[in-house]
């Protein structure tokens, strides 16, 4: 079998599992990181590259210290 054919494994990355306004998500690590840093902080931005989930990190954030309204800006 030519080696070219072999299909490498898919390998899932460790997630976080995490209950955001009662609903159960999971979330990579650098998204956890990434929430953590918001909940700390009054004041912050997060400008990641797309998809790589800022909207979840900032709702989780905001479950996170218990705030009603949040408000995410998108380009």
């Amino acid at each position: 079998m030519p080696s070219g054919s072999l299909k490498k494994p898919r390998v899932s990355s460790p997630q976080t599992i995490s209950t955001v306004y009662g609903r159960v998500i999971n979330l990579r690590p650098y998204q956890n990181e990434g929430a953590g840093f918001l909940a700390e902080r009054s004041q912050a931005y997060i400008a990641d590259e797309p998809g790589l989930g800022k909207t979840i990190q900032v709702v989780t954030a905001a479950d996170r210290i218990g705030s009603q309204r949040i408000l995410v800006v998108c380009p």
